[in-house]
């Protein structure tokens, strides 16, 4: 489809405006300037400033006419959505950042949102950090005061000014009332290679005063170098828990030859002592299949030299942490 259409069809140089006589070089000045338009739009989620429809080539009154012909609404002073365009989160995000000027950011549980934390706070509203003088919130509109750092604590996604991912561990840390979440935040965050805990650890040092600014240094000082290498959240708790016992393995998912040659990964290694951890979800080791495929598994892993193989299930390790901690105690022991 030609970008233009997306303006609808009576604003196709073919379905030109009966009462305006207007030549063929006229048509094709405003199919040319629709079709900037129109790809503006397709980059910005449906939304446009009056400046950009004006860049493209249309000026006041061609806006007032798409205005009155229904074909864009008004969603804020000199902010227009097409009208053929679904609504999204997205548009709704974008208006309330153009609406607060460029140096205005999604941040806090928006942000969270927009980076794929499941942070489980309501959103109420669209969250923004801006400069200290940046107006007031208008409906369905949250404002944070603040400056940020562009090269630590901004990004782009799209149009989308959001704040980084560590600003936003930052943010989220004043607004949660639960450390373990905190805690698995920031653990999928660093697993997700989205943040560095240098980096994070950085910019909260940066941040002298704000609220959750302990709660998130104890996360951490209590997160293993290992963190990153974890596949989920079931190695990371259990990553979490054998670290403060003071019983780190030496790698997770650590690559291995077995007895019959073949290229392994283990959960969980502790060298010297040659002794491995599985961690069994349902999910990879629930049917007959996979039951059959662990212990031949273990067979050949035993035969390449790891005499002790344990296999701990999400169960034990959410639910009897003490006894999987005693387990692994013994075994390196022996």
């Amino acid at each position: 489809m030609d970008p233009s259409d997306r303006l609808g069809p009576a604003h196709r140089p073919d379905r030109a405006d009966r009462h305006v006589r207007s030549g063929p070089a006229d048509r094709s000045g405003q199919r040319a300037a629709h079709h900037r338009l129109a790809k503006v739009c397709h980059r910005q989620f449906g939304v446009f400033t009056a400046a950009q429809a004006h860049d493209a080539g249309i000026a006041a009154d061609g806006l007032a006419a798409l205005l009155a012909r229904g074909l864009i609404m008004r969603r804020a002073r000199g902010i227009y959505v097409m009208s053929s365009v679904a609504d999204s989160s997205e548009a709704r995000w974008l208006t309330a950042q153009l609406c607060h000027g460029p140096s205005a950011a999604l941040s806090h549980r928006t942000a969270g949102s927009l980076h794929g934390l499941e942070h489980g706070l309501p959103l109420d509203a669209v969250h923004l950090t801006v400069p200290g003088r940046s107006g007031t919130g208008g409906a369905g509109r949250r404002l944070h005061r603040g400056v940020l750092d562009p090269d630590t604590e901004v990004v782009a996604r799209g149009p989308l000014r959001v704040t980084s991912m560590a600003r936003t561990l930052c943010d989220l840390a004043g607004e949660l009332d639960d450390p373990e979440r905190l805690r698995e935040l920031t653990a999928t965050a660093v697993r997700r290679g989205e943040v560095d805990p240098g980096r994070l650890r950085l910019v909260l040092e940066r941040r002298e005063r704000f609220a959750g600014r302990a709660a998130l240094r104890r996360v951490l000082d209590e997160l293993s170098p290992l963190e990153a290498t974890t596949r989920g959240e079931l190695e990371s708790r259990f990553l979490r828990i054998t670290t403060s016992a003071g019983l780190a393995p030496s790698a997770m998912n650590h690559p291995v030859i077995d007895g019959d040659g073949r290229r392994r990964l283990l959960d969980a290694v502790w060298l010297p002592e040659w002794v491995y951890a599985e961690l069994d979800s349902r999910r990879h080791h629930g049917t007959l299949v996979d039951w059959h495929d662990d212990q031949r598994r273990e067979n050949a892993l035993a035969i390449g030299g790891y005499a002790l193989g344990l296999r701990f299930s999400w169960w034990d390790i959410e639910r009897y942490p003490g006894l999987v901690l005693d387990t692994l105690r013994r075994a390196l022991g022996r």
